[in-house]
């Protein structure tokens, strides 16, 4: 089963920029490129946005395709300036967390797909909002569907096969990916091995694009990776809210703003205060 989802990945990345080309006549969409998810997906979907998370080489590689690159001022990204590609840095996010930050954070996102857009909004379409919160839950409970199965069967995949999901993820369409990713779950379930090996479980740190192997070679000397704290690894997909609510918009926001993002987002006290917070999770 895994032979043929690689199999399945390794087409899709040669025609990444085929399939999003056909996403954006089909749709209409604007491609955003992003080092991470520091903006949530769903509600740029409800503008028509679609974010792709690459790294900057993979960038140039798409140039024809993204319409813009959106950056935290002080990330360890670089993108050589291009001026095919609008490059939109923001100097700053809301701290806030909680109730208090449900305000800050919808002046924040508007001004930012504002930018996107080059237009203002009067109105936001729930409809598209509900089909786009629906879409990225599934994807997300899917992919932490597998993670988790991984941890409880390692032999199953590797890490280099559990970042190549969790980049499929962040690049294509919830709608193209989730019949796949669903397959693989469902494999993962069915399986059934012999007890794994005593492991020492672990959670990795690591920036934004890692060399996976390091993970691989780590488990086998002996370590478990059974959660991370990187940008494009399980954190990217750690959402989860009422997605039936009457009150959509806020639900998203409210619960994206106990995101801990990475340094180059959120301060250093507030993210040491929220990574607490989340410590009873792992």
């Amino acid at each position: 089963m895994i032979n043929e989802y690689r199999v399945h990945v390794s087409k899709a990345q040669k025609n990444a920029e085929e399939i999003l080309h056909q996403l954006k006549l089909a749709k209409g969409y604007t491609l955003v490129a992003l080092p991470c998810d520091f903006l949530p997906f769903e509600i740029l979907r409800t503008f028509d946005i679609h974010p792709i998370v690459v790294s900057p080489d993979r960038i140039f590689d798409m140039e024809p395709l993204i319409d813009a690159v959106i950056l935290p001022q002080n990330c360890c990204h670089r993108i050589p300036s291009s001026e095919k590609i609008k490059k939109i840095t923001v100097p700053s996010f809301p701290q806030e967390y909680g109730e208090s930050a449900i305000s800050p954070w919808n002046a924040f996102l508007l001004e930012i797909i504002e930018k996107i857009a080059n237009k203002s909004f009067q109105k936001i379409s729930n409809e598209k909002l509900f089909e786009s919160a629906h879409l990225y839950s599934s994807l997300r409970r899917t992919v932490r569907g597998i993670s988790y199965m991984r941890k409880e069967k390692p032999i199953l995949l590797t890490n280099k096969d559990l970042w190549t999901i969790f980049s499929h993820a962040l690049i294509f369409p919830p709608e193209y990916t989730i019949p796949q990713l669903s397959t693989v779950l469902d494999w993962l379930n069915q399986e059934k091995i012999e007890s794994a090996l005593p492991s020492i479980t672990s959670i990795f740190f690591g920036r934004c694009h890692n060399d996976v192997n390091i993970l691989d070679e780590l488990e086998q000397i002996g370590f478990l990776i059974v959660e991370d704290d990187c940008c494009i690894g399980r954190r990217s997909f750690d959402l989860s809210y009422n997605t039936e609510s009457s009150h959509l918009w806020d639900e998203i926001i409210l619960s994206f703003s106990f995101r801990a993002f990475c340094p180059c987002v959120r301060s250093v006290a507030d993210r040491l205060e929220l990574l607490s917070k989340l410590l009873h999770s792992y």
